[in-house]
């Protein structure tokens, strides 16, 4: 969350900069940016009245933060287990792959498969 209030405290400050009648190339420098980012979140100000990001595309997540934090408690539980017996003792309707890019996320190497 504090990544995303940083994100909008700089888009505001470029607002406030240009308001002031600062020049593009004295934004970028002062908050040391790019030039293009100081122009593209003017713009999105000028052409719609606000700096909040935009939907993005792709699809919904399969795992709920709840179902993430089980797959990294089961991980760590048994530590020689593998994605498909995670998935199966949590009876997750996922993929594998799934359970695995759970476990790089949850910063743990897992196993790809049973000794």
């Amino acid at each position: 969350m504090a990544q995303q209030q940083d994100k909008m405290a700089l888009r505001g400050q470029i607002r406030g900069l240009k308001r002031s009648g600062f020049s593009v190339s004295a934004i970028a420098h002062e908050l040391g940016i790019k030039n293009k980012t100081v122009n593209k979140w003017w713009r999105r100000w000028e052409a719609e009245g606000n700096l909040r990001d935009r939907p993005r595309c792709g699809a919904p997540r399969s795992t709920t933060p709840g179902d993430n934090r089980r797959i990294i408690e089961e991980a760590t539980a048994h530590p020689l287990s593998n994605a498909v017996s995670i998935r199966d003792r949590l009876h997750l309707q996922v993929s594998t792959e799934t359970v695995r890019r759970r476990l790089r996320e949850g910063g743990l190497r897992h196993r790809d498969s049973c000794i």
